[in-house]
């Protein structure tokens, strides 16, 4: 209907067994007084009500979608607002399917929309909520939807009464926004073109995230409206920049992200000064404002860290005096930031993905502590026993940079006795408080760095009831199960292992007791962030005699044992693993905390290893949850005489193909292992050619 029209007409058809008559009539439905733009009706205070219908109402020629959809029958009120504040304006209590549009602008063909909404209220009512000003005069359109039914070409309008409410909005709360984290501390390299990403939500009613705007210092880069928000800046100057991300929703409400400080640097530039055949080579070094290790080698094969040069803004010298009786000398520099402590708070899984609490990826560069899984529940003395971390190793992971230690503990250790059956046939068990409070305190030196804990349940031998070779052939005492659970004269490791995960005699509920014992203590811990149910349960540790993963019934502890831990903590990653071996098929999540676990000791790399770490990755896609090699070592240490001698360079391609597809890695071991990083049970030299490969997967 044109503008200003006080009725519309529609054709009648009679039709009868002598003839036909068609003719027109005026409609029966009268248009309301508001139907038009300039007839709008004054809201008059505030908070107010009104009602009105639109009933038989139209839209006029240039009036605008509201609410992105056609409707066709609308009508107008005004507003002025006599204080600048945040209002809501709803349509709840209408009878009809409503759109609610709010403007400012003299004309219908003229306006600038304030909000909009076509069903964020109840029952098909609409509403908004907007910042208004003092003294501006706002134009409130309410329509009905309209719509094509399935089937038909009519197109039809909903229509009735309108109850209309304008109000004081209620209290917002700022979204979350967060800067997603450019991998591990960074260190960008010029030239660049640097992507930021960022995430953000709200929590308020009816609102949306409007822009993301991206900030470096006081300096607006620009801003992005859509999700996934995302900025590039393009040709990027050498320099350390702090950026941040502000989210705004669309009631009005914003917030700022953490800083991210980001060096962008030009490569470090390494140059011979001077060499004397007396007192050897000077060394010089130029970069910005970053660390960086030099190092040297007499063969491209093997190098010594040659100096640490912190901070270097300029140049930097150093002196290699062996250069004075080395036929020939190679020297290389790379950058080095550490960040100890990046993982803080509780983690969770989204599908193959491990993300803190503010959503941003988490990556775990991890290193196994051996100790505290030996022993039968007493310290370590002449005869054996757990043992504690040495008091150096806290600071000493942090500072090499591993964000995450594999606390290997035993139920051996947990529970030196076995529980008594009470008269009503309930069980009490007899925990070991010197050994827990000693893993108590473990924990918190490594929390204190700011490095997250993993607690292991391990076995190797299944129990110290067994006496089994190790790799280097030496018959020693297993560690994991309790002794008191097994006659040595009629059971082996074999078949007690097997009677387990068959759950004979119920076996299981006691481990289940004894874990979620130990996970109790750590509810309102956020150092520790995972549960890993078993170690290598398809492994006893005379390396031939291994029962085939796929026949022992895993799925059954597993899926009891990670509901029962998600129960009293659901925040717990839950790592489940079988073992070397071929992977598990039958094993499906049980809780939402999954991460799938493998242990990878090859001969070489790709080959055997690739073939191994394949298989698994596999595994873990297909059940989309993360994946962590929880135990490695350097390539070829199981054939140090006839492996091969380039293993720094094969370590580091399993590292690269890990990072590469985003699965976590944990070096076996800081001490007690066959390749330690720190010999004489943690307090010998350091193993400076493996650290620096397992820095480099960083």
């Amino acid at each position: 209907m044109k503008q200003g029209s006080a009725r519309s007409f529609r054709w009648a058809v009679l039709a009868g067994v002598a003839g036909f008559v068609i003719g027109f009539c005026p409609s029966l439905a009268a248009a309301p007084p508001n139907d038009n733009f300039t007839n709008a009706i004054p809201i008059l205070g505030f908070p107010a009500t009104v009602t009105g219908s639109n009933v038989g109402a139209t839209k006029q020629r240039g009036e605008p979608d509201h609410a992105g959809n056609s409707g066709g029958k609308s009508v107008w009120w005004t507003w002025q607002a006599t204080n600048t504040t945040q209002v809501m304006l709803t349509t709840a209590g209408s009878s009809f399917d409503t759109l609610l549009a709010v403007y400012t602008g003299d004309s219908v063909s003229n306006l600038e929309e304030v909000a909009s909404d076509n069903d964020s209220g109840s029952n098909g009512s609409s509403l908004v909520t907007f910042q208004a000003t003092n003294g501006l005069v706002y134009d409130i359109a309410v329509d009905g939807y309209g719509y094509t039914p399935p089937g038909q070409s009519n197109y039809q309008v909903f229509s009735g009464s309108i109850v209309l409410t304008l109000t004081n909005a209620p209290a917002t709360s700022p979204p979350s926004v967060s800067l997603t984290k450019l991998g591990y501390n960074p260190i960008i390299i010029v030239p660049t073109n640097l992507t930021l990403n960022a995430t953000a939500a709200t929590s308020n009613t009816n609102a949306s995230i409007v822009e993301v705007q991206f900030w470096q210092g006081t300096n607006l880069l620009g801003s992005d409206a859509a999700s996934p928000y995302s900025l590039t800046w393009s040709n990027v100057p050498a320099g350390v920049y702090t950026f941040t991300a502000m989210a705004v929703d669309s009631v009005g409400a914003s917030n700022t992200s953490l800083p991210m400080t980001l060096n962008v640097t030009w490569p470090p530039r390494l140059s011979l000064l001077s060499v004397d055949r007396q007192t050897g080579a000077q060394l010089g070094l130029s970069g910005i404002g970053q660390s960086y290790a030099v190092d040297a080698s007499s063969n491209l094969v093997d190098w010594v860290p040659l100096a640490t040069l912190t901070d270097v803004l300029s140049q930097a010298t150093c002196a290699d005096s062996n250069a004075t009786i080395a036929d020939r000398r190679f020297y290389r520099a790379s950058t080095r930031s550490f960040e100890p402590g990046w993982i803080t708070g509780w983690l969770h899984t989204s599908n193959t993905v491990i993300l803190d609490g503010s959503n941003q990826p988490v990556y775990f560069h991890g290193i196994n502590s051996s100790g505290m899984e030996w022993g039968s529940g007493r310290p370590m003395s002449t005869n054996g026993g757990y043992a504690a971390p040495p008091s150096g190793e806290y600071a000493k992971l942090a500072q090499w940079g591993f964000n995450l230690v594999r606390l290997p503990v035993a139920w051996a250790n947990i529970e030196t006795n076995p529980p008594t059956t009470n008269a009503d046939q309930t069980l009490t068990h007899f925990y070991n408080e010197d050994y827990l409070s000693a893993v108590d305190q473990i924990v918190d030196q490594f929390g204190q760095q700011g490095i997250a804990v993993i607690l292991s349940m391990h076995q190797w031998g299944w129990s110290p009831a067994f006496m089994l070779p190790n790799s280097d052939g030496a018959i020693i005492h297993g560690c994991g199960f309790p002794p008191w659970l097994y006659d040595t004269n009629t059971t082996t490791a074999w078949t007690a292992r097997s009677n387990f995960f068959a759950n004979a005699d119920n076996i299981q509920d006691w481990y289940i007791a004894a874990w979620t014992n130990l996970a109790r203590r750590y509810v309102t811990n956020p150092a520790v962030v995972g549960a890993d149910l078993c170690n290598e349960p398809s492994t006893i540790a005379d390396y031939s005699n291994t029962t085939p993963p796929c026949y022992l019934p895993l799925d059954g502890l597993y899926n009891r044992l990670g509901l029962a831990l998600a129960a009293i903590n659901p925040h717990l990653l839950i790592v489940m693993q079988q073992g070397p071996g071929t992977p598990l098929h039958n094993l499906p999540p049980c809780t939402n905390q999954m991460v799938y676990s493998y242990h990878n000791y090859p001969r070489n790399w790709p080959y055997d290893g690739l073939v191994w770490a394949t298989n698994h990755y596999s595994q873990a896609l297909a059940w989309q949850v993360p994946l962590w090699q929880g135990e490695f070592q350097t390539i070829g240490h199981l054939t140090v005489t006839t492996g091969p001698t380039a293993w720094q360079t094969q370590t580091a391609q399993m590292l690269e193909w890990c990072n590469e597809r985003d699965i976590h890695w944990c070096y076996w071991a800081y001490q007690r292992s066959s390749r330690p990083l720190n010999g004489g049970g943690g307090t010998g030299p350091t193993d400076w050619d493996t650290l620096r490969v397992l820095q480099a997967g960083f």
